[in-house]
């Protein structure tokens, strides 16, 4: 933006700002590129995957690809397909071809595996061409059979989209045996607690929590190591260090699975480092993502009062209003509560949450969903019936008026008027209870006239 001269109000929302962006650059030819889009996306498996987080970029490609007299042309690298953009017509998405045979050779010849040619073919043939698992099966023939090729815990051929993925894994798992209890099993084990690019003094910290204090000289030669196989990407000029999505989905399950202490005890730690880095308020999409970051680990390491006390200290109140419009989080908050769910399951919430916490997610689950899906959305719907089967005489009014409002408007869309004017009754009912204004209630009843051509009512 210094570079073109462009200044922007800097008291716009993120998608007002993404947009204006947008227009400088649709009334001028340019070739706009965002390389490698991924950190801004929800990440893979999660309820939310492949959606932007980053508001303000969501309005700047929203801009460029709706206005039909633009000059520019972008150009979008991600390993996640854009969703928020995935039935447009305007743009086309392309998927990498995997390398043909004399690519494969090149490739692998270039990582130091020299054999038959043959034998090079064949490991190409049965890879299809998967650039990824090639870099993996070539780093690891040379460092554990001198380049020449042997069976690597090979699979039979399987003829269908999964076979990639399973040749990954069996590959993944003789990295695994090869590192024994070692330094680099721990060490790419803890990239695993991580869905993004985590800076290398986090993570030597993490580290440092888990290990009995590993010198930094062995810490950084070993990440030198990691992105040697091709296992890690690390840069120096950032000093971020990341790791392609299959092998953060691998190790992750790793971790968790087969080694559950350290899973524990490292997202202790991480909560309680998020937790004081964090902002009181946070006022820009980082400092959010940093109380998210922290409610998150709380919640993988079972401390779920903690993640809900906390998420209802920085999240709820009079600045919420500030957080969802002004930073434009929906998503990233919906991301957030997917993690009190099993899987991400909306329709499976935890079992070992309270009842009052239970009924707090499902409120805030509910309100979001309807905010990104739109009110007649089916997920916040069956929310909202689980919460509302939750509450009691002792339910927070407020708590309840959310519940009835998410219902109320639900059923109003789906043309079930009668159902949606019983609500809006109770919604009467319980604010001339607790207010003096009933705005939430005359809302719902006039939406219900109007449907019903009442318009005088």
């Amino acid at each position: 933006m210094l570079f073109f001269n462009i200044k922007i109000n800097s008291k716009l929302s993120p998608w007002e700002k993404g947009v204006k962006l947008a227009e400088f650059f649709i009334q001028n030819k340019f070739l706009v590129i965002l390389d490698g889009l991924e950190p801004l996306q929800h990440p893979p498996f999660s309820p939310n995957e492949g959606m932007l987080k980053d508001i303000g970029i969501k309005g700047f490609i929203w801009k460029l690809i709706n206005e039909k007299d633009g000059e520019s042309f972008c150009i979008v690298t991600s390993r996640i397909s854009l969703k928020d953009f995935q039935n447009n017509q305007e743009i086309e998405e392309l998927r990498l071809k995997g390398l043909n045979p004399k690519s494969g050779i090149r490739l692998l010849k270039y990582l130091g595996v020299n054999d038959d040619r043959k034998l090079l073919i064949k490991i190409i043939n049965d890879c299809k061409g998967h650039g990824l698992l090639l870099v993996l099966i070539g780093n690891f023939l040379k460092m554990t059979n001198g380049g020449k090729i042997k069976e690597i815990n090979k699979p039979d051929l399987i003829e269908n989209e999964e076979y990639v993925a399973h040749h990954l894994k069996k590959i993944l798992h003789s990295y695994v045996d090869w590192f024994g209890e070692g330094f680099e099993l721990r060490l790419i084990l803890s990239l695993g607690f991580f869905d993004r690019p985590i800076k290398e003094q986090i993570l030597y910290s993490l580290i440092n929590k888990l290990t009995n204090n590993i010198s930094k000289s062995k810490f950084s030669f070993t990440i030198e190591k990691l992105r040697e196989l091709g296992l890690i990407y690390y840069s120096k000029e950032s000093k971020y260090i990341d790791m392609h999505p299959v092998i953060r989905q691998f190790f992750t399950k790793e971790l968790k699975v087969k080694h559950n202490l350290m899973y524990l005890d490292g997202n202790k730690w991480l909560f309680d480092f998020f937790k004081q880095e964090s902002v009181l308020i946070p006022h820009t999409l980082s400092e959010l993502e940093t109380i998210i970051e922290s409610i998150i680990f709380a919640s993988k390491s079972l401390l779920y009062d903690e993640a809900i006390n906390l998420y209802y200290q920085k999240l709820i109140g009079e600045d919420e209003r500030l957080i969802v419009d002004k930073i434009g989080a929906y998503t990233s908050l919906l991301f957030c509560l997917s993690h009190f769910y099993e899987d991400g399951d909306w329709y499976k919430i935890f079992n070992d949450l309270s009842n009052q916490n239970k009924l707090f997610i499902l409120k805030e689950t509910g309100k979001y969903l309807s905010v990104v899906e739109g009110y007649g959305s089916e997920n916040a719907a069956n929310v909202f019936r689980e919460a509302r089967s939750l509450t009691n005489k002792e339910t927070k009014k407020e708590y309840l008026l959310e519940i009835l409002l998410g219902q109320c408007r639900y059923y109003r869309l789906k043309g079930k008027l009668n159902k949606s004017k019983e609500i809006a009754d109770e919604i009467s009912i319980l604010e001339s209870e607790k207010f003096s204004s009933t705005i939430f209630s005359d809302r719902g009843l006039a939406s219900f006239h109007f449907y019903m051509g009442c318009f005088q009512e």
